[in-house]
């Protein structure tokens, strides 16, 4: 189990040591903890925006409380701040036990949005952009092995394209329907 630890602490450190340099380095990962370290860090850097492309927000991740403590922290700095999350899954039932969701149901700054099946067949890919300079693009929605990189302005920028042609031909949802 130390091994584990020290493994995760190493990785916690450059994903840190890489968002803080901003220079566009790309970074592998390929696990669910992964994915909270650099979900966590990508809020974490955020200076204006992060939008969200995901199957159903795995509560693994955007559940975890160093993610939501980075994400109240981004939302309450600036109203201005907001956070865009776009999923394929419109489980309403589910969004009501979820950490993410119950923590920011009555955040302004925070919307959602359910992308139609239509939409979804036209691409094969979930990511994160943020500030249209850092992402973590997952090549296969089915699979957690995904690329990151903090200051990467071309690839971040085309996601940040992409994103919004999704954002735009998808429908409005309630972040906690109601009872």
């Amino acid at each position: 189990m130390y091994g584990m630890d020290r493994v995760m602490n190493e990785y916690s450190q450059l994903v840190r040591t890489l968002a803080l340099k901003r220079d566009g380095q790309p970074l592998y990962n390929a696990s669910i903890d992964h994915a909270s370290v650099v979900i966590e860090n990508l809020f974490k850097s955020a200076r204006r925006k992060i939008d969200i492309l995901s199957g159903d927000l795995n509560p693994r991740v955007y559940g975890r409380n160093e993610v939501t403590q980075e994400a109240m922290l981004f939302l309450i700095s600036n109203p201005k701040h907001r956070i865009r999350i776009l999923l394929e899954k419109d489980i309403a039932e589910a969004r009501k036990l979820h950490p993410f969701f119950k923590m920011f149901s009555g955040f302004t700054n925070v919307e959602l949005r359910i992308a139609p099946s239509a939409l979804q067949k036209m691409y094969t890919f979930h990511f994160v952009v943020v500030d249209e300079d850092c992402y973590r693009f997952e090549s296969n929605k089915e699979l957690p092995a995904a690329t990151a990189a903090f200051g990467d302005l071309e690839g971040a920028g085309n996601l940040s394209g992409i994103y919004d042609r999704l954002w735009n031909a998808s429908v409005p949802a309630h972040m906690i329907p109601e009872a």
